[in-house]
């Protein structure tokens, strides 16, 4: 059997409850979609979250799983939607400890692309600073629409699941 990295986050830093929550998200995608045996949905299932201000909602976990399976949303939609959510949260937390490093202006660059609908836009002056991490590189050289990533898919394409878990952890790493 194929062993994988782990990376595991401590509960109490910044990072720990987000991780914890895109992870179980993940996880229990997978089981609904890809191993209809391990759970039998019925039509009238449904899960009940109470609001502050309106009263309770019901969402129907069947209907989710067919609009699926009618090709109507698919897996990489979500799971770079799921992406996009964490790292700006995840950004969003910790700003004010921007140390401008290549690293922290890469998670920058990733949370304004989860910004604006999973796609890199950067202002005429952006990027303003080498960013980097790892063999993922941003041109700093060429500003606003002239970059060659402007414009183009951020989660799915440039980043993945895994390569937004482990700059977290550095970034996380770093300021503890």
């Amino acid at each position: 059997m194929e062993e994988y990295d782990h990376v595991a986050f401590k509960q109490g830093l910044p990072f720990y409850d987000m991780v914890m929550s895109f992870m179980t998200s993940l996880s229990t995608v997978s089981f609904i979609l890809n191993n209809e045996k391990l759970i039998d949905l019925k039509r009238k299932d449904y899960v009940s979250i109470k609001g502050a201000w309106v009263k309770p909602r019901h969402f129907y976990p069947y209907d989710v799983v067919a609009i699926i399976k009618e090709g109507k949303f698919d897996i990489k939609t979500y799971i770079n939607s799921c992406c996009c959510m964490l790292a700006n949260t995840a950004y969003e937390a910790v700003k004010d400890k921007n140390d401008k490093s290549p690293e922290f202006e890469l998670f920058r660059h990733i949370r304004n692309a989860s910004s604006h609908q999973n796609r890199f836009n950067f202002f005429p002056k952006e990027p303003s600073s080498p960013v980097y991490w790892k063999d993922a590189k941003i041109d700093h050289y060429k500003k606003g629409a002239d970059n060659p990533l402007y414009g183009s898919e951020c989660f799915g394409t440039y980043f993945g699941v895994p390569d937004i878990i482990d700059l977290m952890k550095e970034i996380e790493d770093k300021m503890t």
